[in-house]
C-alpha cells in the first residue's frame, strides 16, 4: 500500500510573524507548508503546483482574502481546493463576503493551533469523502452550476451568494464553532473576573478590619498617654502617682513604636527593600536571651515558661536582631493567646544539616479554616485575636525573615482551644565563625560626654529641645539649630566635636547641608564628624546619607542611650568594647516580646 501524502497548504500572509507561526503549527502536524506574501503570489504557486487547501488572510494590501478567494473559485481548475480565510471577525458582514466570495471556512484570530489543526483536517476529509463516494452524474439543474447564484437579504441588503449548500453549510458551522468556543472563552473570563471581584471584595474588607484595628491600636496608647501628661501638668507631685505616670507613658510608645515598626517592616517587604545583615550567630544563645527576657512577662500573666536551647554543631548564617525579632513575634504570640495557667516551651534541636525551633503552647489554638492563613498580612483569626492586640503582621514579618534565611516556618493547632505549635526551621553554616550575642547596652553613665560640644540641626523645636536637654544632663555643651543656615553658621569656623542633623529640613535638606560642611577646610569644620537623624530606616536610607557625607545614620526613634553611645563613639570616648578587650561582635537589644525590635549601634 503506498503511504497517504502529507497534506499540501499554501499559506497567504503578509505578516512574517504571523506566516512563520503557521507554518510552525501546520509543520508540527505533517502538512507540507508554502508561504505566499501577497494574494498575487498564491496565485502563481497555485499555477505552478498542486494544493489540497489554502490558508489566507482577509486583511492584505492591493489583494485582499476575499479576492484571493473569490478569483479560485471562479476558476474551475482551482475551485475544488478549500479555503480558509483568517479573520478577526468583528463585523457580521465578513460572513457575507465570505459567502459572497465562496470561502470554506473561517479561522477566528486569535486562535488556537488546535483549532486550526482540526478545521483543516475536517475540510480535507468532506472533500475526500465527496470525490471518493458521489459518482458523477450529467448536471440536469441550474444549481448544480458552481458559477449559480441565489439571492438572499442580509441587514436589509440584497446579497448574492453560491448554491452550494455543503459550502454554506461549512462556512456557517465554523462560524457557529468560533462562537461557541469565543463564547466558552467568555464565560472563562467570567468566571475569574467572578473570582477576582470576591478576591477584591474579601481584601477591601480585610483592609476595612485593618485600618479600624490600627486606628484603635494607635489609639488605645495615645488615651494612656494623653491622660497620663494631663495628670501631670496638673502640678501632681506624689512620686509614686509621677513613677507611675511615667512607666505608663513609656510603655504605652514602646506599643506604639512596635506598631509603626511593623508597619515599616511590611513596607519594605512589599517593595523589596527589606535587606539582611548577615553574620554567624549562636542561636541557642539568642534563644535563650530572648526567652529570659520574656520570663516577666510570662510570670505576671501565670504562665509556666520552658525553654530546651542545646548547643549546635556549627553557628547560624543570618542577621542577628531579624532572627532575635522572629523568636520575639513567636514567642510573644504565644503569650499573649495562652490564659493564666497555661505553658509555653520553646525548643532548639538539631536535625541533620538544620536547626529546628519549636515554640509550642496550650493557649486558644487556630481554627482549621484559619490556619492555612495564620502567615498573610492583615490576618487575624477571629475578633478575640482583634481584642488581643496587634495589626495581624508579626506572623507576615515572621515568614518573610524566615524565608529569606533559607528557612521555612509552618503553624499547626488541633483546632480552637487546643494551643498551636510554630516550627521554624534554618540552614546550618558549619564553615562560620561564631559571633558574641550581646543582651542589653551600654548605659549612659559608660558613655561619658562631659565637655563635648555638640551641634543639633533640627527644624522641630520639641525634637530638637528634647535632644539637647539629654546631651546636656550628660555633660555635653549643645549649640541648637532651627535650619541649616543656623547650623552651618555654628559649624564654620568653631567646628563642634559632633554635629547632629535632621534630613528633612523646610530651607535645605540635611544632604544638601552636609554637602556644605564638607566644602570647607577641616580648620572651619569640614572633617566635623556627623550624624543624620532621620525617620527613614531603610538600607538605602543610610547608604544615602553616608554617601553625603554623614559617617552615621540613626533612625527616629531612638533610645536616649543609643543617642549617647554613638555622640561618644564619634567623639572617641564610647569605645567600650575595645576598653574591655576582646573583639565586638553585633549587639543585639533584647527587650520583652511585646515591645517590638530594635537594633543598637550605627543602623
Amino acid at each position: 500500500m503506498n503511504p497517504v501524502p502529507a497534506p499540501r497548504v499554501l499559506v497567504v500572509e503578509d505578516s512574517p510573524t504571523q506566516a512563520r507561526l503557521l507554518r510552525l503549527i501546520l509543520e508540527a502536524d505533517a502538512f507540507v507548508v508554502e508561504v505566499a506574501v501577497d494574494g498575487s503570489a498564491a496565485l502563481a504557486r497555485l499555477g505552478a503546483a498542486p494544493f489540497d487547501v489554502v490558508v489566507s488572510d482577509v486583511l492584505m494590501p492591493v489583494v485582499t482574502g476575499f479576492d484571493l478567494c473569490r478569483t479560485i473559485k471562479a476558476d474551475p481548475a482551482l475551485s475544488g481546493i478549500p479555503v480558509v480565510l483568517v479573520t478577526t471577525l468583528r463585523e457580521p458582514q465578513e460572513i457575507v463576503q465570505a459567502l459572497e466570495v465562496g470561502a470554506d471556512s473561517f479561522i477566528r484570530k486569535p486562535y488556537e493551533p488546535e483549532v486550526l489543526v482540526t478545521r483543516l483536517r475536517s475540510l480535507l476529509a468532506q472533500r475526500d469523502h465527496a470525490t471518493g463516494s458521489v459518482a458523477p452524474t450529467p448536471r440536469r439543474r441550474r444549481e448544480d452550476d458552481s458559477a449559480f447564484r441565489v439571492e438572499s437579504v442580509f441587514n436589509g441588503k440584497t446579497i448574492r451568494v453560491p448554491s452550494d449548500c455543503g459550502q454554506i453549510l461549512n462556512l456557517l458551522l465554523g462560524t457557529f464553532e468560533d462562537a461557541v468556543s469565543a463564547n466558552r472563552l467568555l464565560l472563562d473570563r467570567e468566571e475569574e473576573l467572578s473570582l477576582a471581584k470576591a478576591d477584591l471584595e474579601e481584601a477591601a474588607r480585610m483592609k476595612d478590619i485593618f485600618f479600624a484595628t490600627l486606628s484603635h491600636e494607635l489609639r488605645t496608647p495615645l488615651t494612656a498617654i494623653v491622660g497620663w501628661v494631663h495628670i501631670l501638668k496638673e502640678g501632681q507631685t506624689d512620686p509614686a502617682v509621677v513613677r507611675q505616670a511615667v512607666e505608663t507613658i513609656e510603655r504605652n510608645l514602646k506599643v506604639q513604636n512596635t506598631l509603626i515598626a511593623d508597619l515599616l517592616d511590611v513596607s519594605r517587604i512589599v517593595s523589596g527593600k527589606l535587606d539582611l545583615e548577615r553574620t554567624a550567630l549562636d542561636l541557642p544563645a539568642l534563644v535563650h536571651a530572648c526567652v529570659d527576657s520574656a520570663r516577666p512577662a510570662a510570670a505576671a500573666n501565670g504562665i509556666t515558661l520552658e525553654v530546651l536551647a542545646p548547643p549546635l554543631s556549627s553557628s547560624i548564617c543570618g542577621d542577628p536582631a531579624r532572627l532575635q525579632q522572629v523568636m520575639t513575634n513567636l514567642l510573644g504570640n504565644s503569650l499573649k493567646f495562652t490564659p493564666r495557667g497555661g505553658r509555653v516551651v520553646v525548643r532548639l534541636e538539631q536535625r541533620g544539616p538544620s536547626a529546628v525551633l519549636t515554640v509550642a503552647d496550650t493557649g486558644s489554638g487556630i481554627p482549621a479554616k484559619v490556619l492555612p492563613f495564620v502567615f498573610d498580612r492583615f490576618r487575624q483569626a477571629s475578633v478575640a485575636d482583634t481584642k488581643a492586640g496587634g495589626l495581624g503582621l508579626g506572623l507576615a514579618i515572621v515568614k518573610h525573615i524566615v524565608e529569606m534565611h533559607e528557612g521555612t516556618v509552618t503553624a499547626a493547632s488541633a483546632g480552637g482551644g487546643k494551643g498551636s505549635t510554630f516550627t521554624v526551621t534554618l540552614p546550618l553554616a558549619p564553615e562560620a565563625t561564631i559571633a558574641p550575642v550581646v543582651a542589653g547596652r551600654a548605659s549612659a553613665a559608660e558613655t561619658p560626654l562631659a565637655g563635648l560640644r555638640v551641634v543639633v540641626a533640627d527644624d522641630n523645636d520639641d525634637s530638637r529641645e528634647l535632644i539637647a536637654f539629654l546631651l546636656t544632663q550628660q555633660g555635653a555643651i549643645v549649640t541648637g539649630a532651627a535650619s541649616a543656615a543656623e547650623a552651618f553658621t555654628a559649624v564654620k569656623g568653631h567646628p563642634p566635636d559632633v554635629l547632629l542633623s535632621d534630613i528633612e529640613m523646610p530651607d535645605e535638606s540635611g544632604y544638601a547641608f552636609i554637602g556644605r560642611v564638607r566644602a570647607l577646610s577641616p580648620e572651619d569644620g569640614g572633617a566635623v564628624p556627623a550624624v543624620a537623624m532621620t525617620a527613614h530606616g531603610s538600607r538605602e536610607d543610610r547608604d544615602r546619607a553616608l554617601a553625603a557625607g554623614f559617617q552615621r545614620h540613626l533612625p527616629k526613634p531612638f533610645q536616649p542611650a543609643d543617642l549617647f553611645k554613638l555622640v561618644g563613639d564619634l567623639a572617641g570616648r564610647g569605645a567600650l568594647a575595645s576598653t574591655r578587650g576582646g573583639t565586638p561582635g553585633p549587639a543585639l537589644r533584647i527587650r520583652s516580646p511585646t515591645a517590638g525590635l530594635t537594633k543598637t549601634g550605627p543602623a
